[in-house]
């Protein structure tokens, strides 16, 4: 149901929306979040300079936590990795989600191997 919603017009908001709700049933149910706020919705519309991503997660010190990025129909690569990794470097997060609605997430496998073996050593 939800990706036939996610498929209509003007439906860009909708995977935050869905997100965010999760949280919201969720939030007090993990010790994970104790001492911990979700910070409401901003408009759709917000630049990405004055947030760090769709959904944020702070401690009750306001110092960030867990952000969630989503994207609506487009597929995760190096770009999309770059940005966020120096949008987050100046900050001591816990974790960040990239999520999106595109169908294979990444555009091919080889972009998905070449980006999480770059970005991701072990």
């Amino acid at each position: 149901m939800l990706t036939e919603h996610f498929q209509t017009k003007r439906s860009s908001r909708l995977p935050v929306i869905a997100i965010y709700s999760i949280y919201e049933v969720l939030f007090n149910k993990f010790d994970r979040y104790k001492d911990k706020k979700l910070i409401p919705l901003q408009a759709h519309t917000s630049s990405d300079k004055h947030s760090f991503g769709d959904i944020e997660i702070c401690t009750t010190e306001n110092k960030a936590f867990e952000m969630v990025e989503i994207k609506h129909n487009i597929p995760i690569d190096g770009y999309l990795i770059s940005d966020v990794m120096k949008k987050i470097n100046s900050i001591d997060i816990d974790r960040y989600y990239i999520l999106t609605i595109f169908h294979n997430s990444f555009k091919n496998l080889s972009e998905e191997q070449k980006n999480l073996s770059y970005y991701f050593k072990y």
